[in-house]
């Protein structure tokens, strides 16, 4: 099928069924607000259910099996959303999903290669920690209305023209729940489509066909990035649980300051969307010393804009 097409008949079929959806989600999945939350009204979750089922359909129908195998890690995530499964559960899907696609990347990558033994225990162990830091750093960036949906329909679109168009499809399914999820977003999409996406991306940077178009997802994604990673460090240094749901992202933080949902998200994707021109513009050189700029406005914000960094936040 044509990817084209198929990422128009995606985003339809998507908004469709998620607007149809909305009162099934609103009787038996309903996220509401807690002291660590970024909204004061209930809001039904789970929606990623939707895009993650249409778009990796019609990848499928384009010949793109990689988000079939996150799949498994969104049903999960499902789960989770309604159970609240432990941790440990939550953390072993995410092993299998990175010890998959790891697998599937090097049996077609690596595959010939005379590569020694501990080559590829370091490779899968190296990968696995980057997986799963990559699911969870993107988990942590779903928070407030549009941003991830938002961020993730760039990363998608670029992903598209620098690895494979066949991931165009899961771009406009997205898209499709980004409507929906605009502040004042009608619903939002769980565990069950941000860890599906963060499995994704690290299926998109497994996939990519030389270590400069890793690099560039890698930085296009880094509005995402490095906002979760620099608080993960933060946190770790001040002996903190990672895992422990917070208030403490940069995104948060500037929320907090004053800042609408609507202004965060557009900020960071934004970034995300100049990442990408950049890079297709200007070429990867010039994408890096962007992203340096990028750098130096999340400090100013960081310093003189959010909500300072308190770990009370954390307790409160």
């Amino acid at each position: 099928m044509n990817p084209y097409i198929a990422s128009l008949v995606s985003l339809t079929i998507t908004f469709f069924f998620l607007k149809r959806s909305i009162p099934y989600f609103k009787k038996y999945l309903v996220d509401k607000p807690n002291k660590r939350s970024s909204h004061n009204k209930p809001k039904p979750s789970g929606g990623g259910i939707i895009f993650v089922f249409i778009g990796s359909f019609f990848c499928f129908l384009s010949g793109n099996n990689i988000p079939l195998y996150c799949i498994p890690l969104s049903i999960i995530g499902l789960a989770d959303d309604f159970y609240d499964l432990p941790a440990f559960l939550r953390y072993l899907a995410q092993l299998i999903t990175a010890l998959l696609l790891i697998f599937i990347v090097i049996r077609s990558g690596f595959i010939g290669l005379n590569l020694h033994f501990w080559t590829y225990i370091f490779l899968y162990v190296f990968g696995i920690i980057c997986t799963t830091a990559i699911i969870n750093f993107t988990n942590f960036m779903d928070g407030i209305d549009g941003l991830l949906a938002g961020c993730f329909s760039i990363i998608l679109l670029s992903a598209s023209n620098i690895i494979d168009i066949s991931f165009l499809p899961l771009a406009g399914s997205v898209m499709g729940f980004l409507i929906l999820n605009w502040y004042p977003s009608k619903l939002f999409m769980g565990d069950t489509g941000s860890t599906f996406l963060g499995a994704l991306l690290a299926g998109l940077i497994l996939k990519s066909g030389n270590l400069g178009d890793a690099i560039a997802i890698l930085t296009i994604s880094s509005p995402l990035l490095v906002d979760s990673g620099v608080c993960v460090i933060r946190r770790f240094c001040f002996g903190q649980n990672i895992f422990k749901a917070h208030k403490l992202h940069l995104y948060q933080r500037l929320v907090q300051s004053g800042w609408s949902h609507a202004k965060v998200s557009i900020l960071y994707i934004s970034g995300t969307a100049l990442c990408s021109i950049i890079y297709f513009k200007l070429g990867l050189r010039l994408l890096l010393l962007f992203s340096l700029v990028l750098l130096i406005i999340g400090i100013y914000l960081d310093l003189y804009i959010a909500v300072p960094f308190k770990l009370k936040n954390e307790r409160n």
